[in-house]
């Protein structure tokens, strides 16, 4: 990974500097009107109701960004800078070469679910991110049987609960196949406790977010 960084580094500046450049202040395509409405009311447009991106996106008020879209518009940028460097950083050391990291960096980049992520208000950039890092935590344990990866799993895990039911099935499932190898060492019986109860901590933290009133939105109303 530090053989890495300073690369790491430079695609992160890059792609940050990129999705800034792309993302918009204003209400856009897609689900935008949903998920800024959702934010100022702090309703739940789903479900679930994107509990992450919508109550940090609320916290930006106290920020001076102008408005919701554009708030939501620079987190989106980070987090998709942010999982650029983690699909470099993993391909890198799966293939123990730098080029082919930024290879999957380049095809990342121009997927057109990438660009419309950042030229529309939605919480998919949240989405991506979560799938890269439940495959990185995954990966890295995998090769250099670092528990700290539990954690992360299990962190990620907790977080997606409420962000979309498929992501916490993943990142459980991949938690439960980790935390066997480990029983099955009987190595760091520690970290799977620890592990066990970030997943707890991060889940009934985001459980009172099912009882917000549901967002309705009456589109036949022109």
């Amino acid at each position: 990974m530090k053989k890495y960084s300073f690369t790491a580094t430079l695609i992160y500046l890059f792609c940050l500097a990129g999705a800034l450049w792309l993302a918009v202040s204003f209400t856009g395509w897609g689900n935008t009107p949903e998920s800024i409405l959702a934010v100022s009311t702090l309703k739940k447009m789903t479900f679930s109701g994107y509990p992450i991106p919508t109550m940090l996106t609320a916290l930006s008020g106290i920020l001076p960004f102008g408005s919701h879209e554009f708030a939501m518009s620079v987190f989106n940028a980070v987090l998709i800078a942010l999982t650029l460097v983690m699909i470099f950083t993993t391909t890198a050391e799966l293939a123990a070469d730098a080029t082919i990291g930024v290879c999957a960096v380049v095809c990342f980049a121009a997927f057109q679910t990438t660009t419309v992520t950042l030229r529309s208000i939605v919480p998919a950039a949240w989405t991506i991110l979560f799938i890269v890092l439940i495959f990185s935590a995954a990966m890295n344990y995998f090769k250099s049987k670092d528990f700290r990866s539990i954690l992360l799993l299990c962190f990620v895990s907790g977080a997606a609960l409420f962000h979309s039911g498929f992501l916490f099935v993943l990142g459980l499932a991949s938690s439960c196949r980790l935390i066997a190898d480990c029983f099955s060492r009987r190595k760091n019986i520690f970290f799977i406790f620890t592990a066990l109860l970030l997943l707890l901590i991060m889940t009934t933290s985001l459980i009172f977010q099912l009882f917000r009133e549901p967002l309705y939105i009456n589109w036949s109303i022109s």
